[in-house]
């Protein structure tokens, strides 16, 4: 899902992004196993990444505490970048090494153990939202302010 959202944003040419995915491409049409747990393999995919403080790097992770995705934003933070963090479980491990994060408390899969679902697909929602709303403005930072404050303002509601 994030992959297809870095292409649509692309197309406006406004911005250009890159994307990830633990297994590296090999993983959109095969399992690899493990890759979501190699730590190692995150921080090698970063240090391949141009990325300093006019980056901002989004992290998805329905857990909040899938090792690829922590490792990999840590990695970035410490390379100056702004980091989000999109997950489905408040208080994460993810959202403590991340300077934003955006938690859509989606409650328990049926059946358990999904993640295609509810997280999914909240998830997906939160990404079309955010880029949406880049795409629509020049200012990218003040446009995404007033984003993070609408969006507190409609999940607080």
């Amino acid at each position: 899902m994030a992959a297809r959202t870095a292409v649509e944003m692309a197309e406006n040419g406004q911005f250009h992004l890159d994307f990830d995915i633990a297994g590296g491409p090999a993983a959109f049409q095969i399992a690899v196993e493990g890759a979501e747990d190699n730590e190692n393999l995150a921080k090698d995919d970063v240090s391949r990444r141009k990325i300093d403080q006019n980056t901002i790097v989004i992290g998805l992770s329905a857990s909040g505490r899938t090792p690829y995705a922590i490792a990999y934003l840590e990695a970035a933070k410490a390379m100056g970048a702004l980091t989000i963090a999109i997950d489905n479980s408040p208080d994460s491990a993810l959202s403590k090494v991340v300077d934003v994060t955006i938690s859509n408390n989606t409650g328990p899969e049926c059946p358990r153990g999904s993640t295609r679902m509810k997280a999914g697909t909240s998830q997906q929602i939160t990404l079309q939202l955010f880029t949406r709303l880049l795409a629509q403005e020049d200012n990218a930072s003040s446009q995404f302010d007033r984003y993070i404050c609408d969006l507190e303002h409609e999940l607080l509601s």
